[in-house]
């Protein structure tokens, strides 16, 4: 049978947190270190992040992080049912990130537009059917 050592301390609870803290943090730094590292080697055709917000069509780049958000390339602002141009906030976009963005934007509009213009025959028709059926 052994016997404990009489000179040996016990870490205190705040220690013991303090050094499962600290392990944590090392766990997640080479987490971090590890998808920096991924995102740098990622192909070309995964880097596009694209965001559907309320107002309207966020571009990122995934291979890059500023402040904790990846970086913003473009965006396509939605006024009412019509898109505007695509505000660039990048200076330097690759010729290849670039023609997808504006392929992506120039389809997006396209989209819009459709849905506009199914809506406003849907708004017409049920007009016409309202004043046929003495709602108006």
């Amino acid at each position: 049978m052994k016997t404990k050592n009489p000179y040996r301390v016990e870490p205190t609870e705040g220690e013991k947190a303090a050094k499962r803290q600290a392990l944590v943090r090392a766990a997640i730094k080479q987490v971090a270190a590890k998808e920096a590292a991924d995102r740098k080697t990622m192909p070309e055709e995964e880097r596009l992040f694209i965001g559907d917000l309320g107002g309207g069509i966020m571009y990122c780049d995934r291979s890059i992080e500023k402040n904790g958000d990846y970086k913003k390339l473009a965006f396509l602002s939605r006024r009412g049912l019509a898109y505007e141009p695509l505000k660039w906030y990048a200076k330097r976009v690759s010729q290849d990130m670039r023609k997808r963005v504006e392929g992506h934007a120039t389809e997006a509009v396209k989209e819009m537009k459709e849905k506009a213009n199914a809506d406003e025959i849907a708004r017409d028709k049920e007009r016409e059917w309202k004043k046929a059926n003495g709602y108006y």
